[in-house]
Parts: C-alpha cells; structure tokens; sequence
C-alpha cells in the first residue's frame, strides 16, 4: 500500500504505532524494577563493578570475558541467546571470573531487575535456582562462598538495591525475589519444588572415572529442568580446561544445532585470554588434532619465543594447558611408540570386512560379506577369541572376536598371524543371539576350511555357548585377557612378529588404550572389543610357546642321566672301543 504524506491513512498510522508504543512503555514499567544494562556496563561502569579502577589487581576482568557476556546476552533486553555455554578455556585464562560474573552474577542481576521474575515466566511462586555443580560438593560450596559471594559484593549495584544475599544463610545463597544458588556435586540432590534457571557445571573435564562420565547425565537431568519451566529461556555453563576428547563436553563441540537447544561452543588459548600476552617475537606451531570421532583437524597457532622451552620440555600439556586442545585420552597411551605400532602393518593385505556403520551387524551379515576366496589353510590351527560386551547405555551389544594362528617362531616369542578380526553389533535395545554367533564359526569350520586348536571365551560368555562348542568337538579355554598378554603383544607388535592387516576400528581401540596401574583399559567413553581378543590370543600363544620351552628344558635336564647306561651297556655288548 502507498502512502501519501499528509493523507489520512498516514495520521492513522502514525496514531496506532504512539498508541502501540505507549501500551509497551506500559507493558515495560510493569515488567521492569529496573532497566537492565549490558554485560559490558555491568562490568565496566562504577554502579556496578567497576572494572576500570581494578587494571592493577587481580579482579581485573580481563577483555575477552567483557566480549563473551555481550555475545551471549545479545537478545531483548540482553536476555541471553544460548541455552548453553560449552567453554573450554587454558590453565590461568580467567574461568573462575567468567563463571562468577557471566554464568551467577549477571543473570542474577537480570532477574532481580524484574519486578515479579515468576510473572515474567508464567510461574508459580517458587524458588527460582541456579545450581553450581563441581567434582566434590565441597569445591561447589567453596567457588559458591569463596568466589562468587566475593564477586557480589564487589557489584555496588546489589548493596545499593538491598539485593545482598541472606547473610543468616550458610549452606546456599538465598537473594530476594526467591532467588537462589544452591552447590551439589550431582544434579539428583536438586532442591524439591525449586524451578532451575542456570546452572554451572565447574571443572566439567574433572568428573571422569574410569568406567564413564558422569557430566552428560547430570547435564540432561538440569536442562530437563531449564526446559521444562523457561523453554527457551535460562542457561547452563560447562567451563573446564582442557583434559581428553572422551569427555562428554568435548563432545558437545560435535552436537549439532537445533532450535531446542542453542549450544555456544568456545575454546581459548591462554593468548586469546590474557590482554597482551602476545608481545615481540613469535613463532608458528602447527598440530594435527586427532578427534575420538576420527576426524584430523590442523590447527596453527602463534607463541611468543618465550614460551619455547615449556613446549620443548612437555608439548603434550603444554598443548592442553596452555592451548586448551585435549588428548586423546587420560595419560599416556599404552602403545606409546605409535610408529612402531603402525610399521607392523602387512601393507600387501586388506581387511576382509572393513567396518561399516551400521547399526545391526549380525554373524550372518558379516559371514556373508567374507570374500569368496577367504578359507582357512590345511593344516593350520587356528585360535578363536570372543568377547561379549553387553549393552549399558541403550546401543545395543557387541561381540568382538578374533581368528590368528601361530606362525614360525623366533627365538622364545612366536610369530602370530592374523587372519580375521571383527565384531557383531546388534541392533539398538536388543541382545546378540548366541546361537548365531556359534553358527558363524560353525560355518568357517565346515564350509571355509578352518580347523580350530582353541576357542578362547573369557568368564562372562555364556556356559551354553561353551558347552555347544565343546559338543561340537571344539577345543574350549576360559581365560580372560591380562596384563602379561598386552606386554607380549606390544613386544610382538614392535618386534615386527606379527603378520597382519590395517583395520580401523581395531587401530582406533589400540591407541585409546591406557595403562591404569598394571591393568589395560579403554579409554572411558570408547571401548576394546576387537583389540583385546587380539591381546588374547597373542598372550595364549606365547603361553604355549613358554610351556613348551620350559618342557624342553626338563627333558634336556633328564636325557643325559637316562642315556649314558644305555650307551655303555650297548658298547660292551658289541666290544666297541673308545
């Protein structure tokens, strides 16, 4: 529609947008005590914290953190944008001041600028919380108490407002308006009846065992909670430095982007965080950064000189604390020498049944993707390992199993081919049927030609599987795999004694294990299904080969009392002389 200036349309226009405009100044002073100001006001200007006059101490917030907060509260009325923040940061990069100010203190602010917070929401009259969550509940209480309660105290804003938290309260911060901050270190001890806002998961890297992490059910459990009662509003914080990729945060980095839920992911090398850290002569360093989903990503940074010795002296953390990059996995990989490891490759040979991603690979599946030509030889006995591992989490089971013979040795260690390394997976909810398995090596046995010497199961697989084996007439061994196997496969493998093929899924498990205290394991959040039956057979055959050597040995002990009679008496016998 066009319109004429001075036309009647006009003047009509021009009345309903002041009688628009007037309903929101309405609308604005019954929503707002107070208007809110930006996160860069908030930390800038002398009615709040002041930040100018702190350059010369500690509390100086350093320019990037000014930057975050504008970058996350950039909606009406500086609402925040993102559901959730995931921060990685470097050691000594200000985390603990940007969880103090842009993940309790602003926020905060926000609400108590409403005039009823539970309104504004369409809630009940209710306590509306923000949770701290660290490894231990005392580290929750302590960055609580000890650092943020200082930050608030340090805003002038909250003293001048009467909005100080009740100092008759010790075991949570309790602000006006039904606001409050409680620590934990689960979110199952959330308090009842209380609505979650925001929340912090502190040191979100920090929280690994060895079996798993427990960051990603703690962070379902609270944004449940967020979505639940503010949709698309409130925001939880994940802040750590950098540790190792099978954590669940560095998995959010992967998360795709949805409507539900807005994900900042931010990552900041101790330059990109402190003011001026980079000053005179730099140098280029260039990293390839292995993922856990098996993507390389090349990375190229700037460091000034001065820091050369502390990444010539230990690259692997200085990468981690000081570039925030994390590894692989938690300590140092059990086949450190990766090179060694990769140069045992038979690179003339190719995987029978490279790995495909599906989510039910059944025995008969796999079977029918073998070659045509893939047979057992005459002759040969081969040794079968089986490892079941049973759903935990809703992916369905796996079963990794591994065929190898014995090759020819070399002085007391054997020369171990591998033949066929593999697993099943079943499909998602479901269990793997045993029968199916058993019919897999059935099946090599009488229509491929494999003879078996042993079929390795450890003592979780099931005693029916073993006892239709045996009635088959197969030889069956219960025996898990240790220690001392590993040890004899490291040594097989850099030693060149083993005659195998690359294959990724087996590689991948080998470099993410970790030697916990004389004991192998995955890495937590990966798993070892196919390696491990190859540890196995290699650790039985260079068992046979001891047994063997050490029988060798008695006999060679007796022979010579047993044989000298015999040798006399046959030359007096026959008159033979020396």
């Amino acid at each position: 529609m066009i319109i004429n200036d001075g036309s009647e349309e006009l003047r009509k226009l021009k009345t309903d947008i002041l009688i628009e405009a007037k309903k929101y100044q309405k609308l604005d002073s019954d929503i707002w005590d107070h208007k809110p100001v930006s996160p860069e006001e908030f930390i800038e200007s002398p009615d709040f914290y002041d930040n100018a006059n702190r350059k010369k101490t500690p509390q100086y917030v350093w320019p990037y953190i000014i930057d975050l907060g504008n970058q996350i509260f950039s909606g009406d009325n500086y609402a925040p944008i993102y559901n959730v923040v995931n921060f990685v940061g470097a050691v000594g990069g200000g985390k603990s001041t940007a969880t103090c100010l842009l993940g309790f203190s602003y926020p905060i602010y926000r609400l108590l600028c409403l005039k009823s917070p539970h309104k504004y929401f369409g809630l009940m009259e209710s306590i509306l919380a923000f949770m701290n969550l660290a490894p231990s509940a005392d580290k929750a209480k302590d960055i609580i108490f000890f650092k943020f309660r200082k930050y608030i105290y340090q805003i002038k804003w909250f003293a001048d407002n009467n909005y100080l938290p009740d100092p008759n309260i010790n075991s949570e911060l309790h602000f006006p308006k039904d606001i409050h901050v409680v620590p934990g270190n689960s979110s199952r001890n959330f308090p009842l009846g209380a609505d979650l806002y925001g929340g912090i998961i502190d040191e979100a890297q920090r929280f690994l065992t060895k079996t798993y992490d427990p960051v990603e059910q703690i962070f379902t459990d609270l944004n449940e909670r967020r979505v639940s009662r503010f949709n698309k509003d409130g925001i939880i914080f994940l802040i750590s430095q950098a540790e190792t990729e099978t954590t669940f945060q560095e998995k959010l980095f992967d998360e795709p982007a949805s409507d539900d839920l807005k994900i900042l992911n931010v990552r900041k090398t101790f330059f990109e965080c402190k003011p001026s850290s980079i000053v005179g002569e730099i140098f280029d360093y260039n990293i390839q950064r292995e993922k856990l989903n098996g993507k390389v990503e090349n990375l190229s940074f700037k460091i000034p000189v001065e820091f050369k010795p502390r990444l010539e002296r230990n690259p692997r953390k200085f990468v981690k604390n000081v570039l925030a990059i994390p590894t692989l996995i938690e300590g140092e990989p059990y086949f450190e020498d990766w090179g060694r490891f990769l140069a045992s490759i038979n690179q003339s040979r190719i995987d029978p049944i490279p790995e495909e991603n599906d989510s039910n690979c059944s025995p008969a599946y796999i079977y029918r993707r073998l070659p045509d030509d893939f047979a057992g030889s005459k002759g040969v006995k081969y040794i079968v390992r089986i490892d079941l591992s049973r759903d935990k989490d809703g992916g369905g089971d796996k079963c990794g199993f591994a065929i190898c013979h014995r090759g020819q040795d070399r002085g007391v260690l054997p020369t171990v081919v591998v033949d066929l390394i593999g697993r099943f997976k079943s499909e998602k909810g479901k269990e793997i049927e045993f029968s199916q398995v058993r019919q897999f090596f059935i099946d090599l046995h009488e229509k491929k030609g494999f003879e078996y010497d042993s079929i390795i199961l450890d003592q979780y697989q099931s005693v029916m599987m073993q006892q239709d084996f045996r009635n088959y007439g197969f030889g069956v061994v219960q025996r898990g795999t240790t220690y001392n196997d590993y040890e004899s496969t490291k040594t097989i493998i850099y030693e060149k004694r083993i005659d195998w093929y690359y294959r990724k899924v087996t590689f991948d498990e080998a470099k993410r294990l970790v030697d916990f205290n004389n004991k192998v394991e995955h890495a937590i959040g990966y798993h070892d299904d196919e390696i491990v039956c190859v540890a196995g057979i290699i650790g039985y055959i260079s068992e046979q080969i001891k047994n063997e050597i050490d029988i060798k040995i008695e006999n060679t002990k007796k022979k010579p009392r047993a044989r000298i009679p015999i040798i006399v008496n046959r030359m007096a016998q026959n008159n033979w002389r020396l």
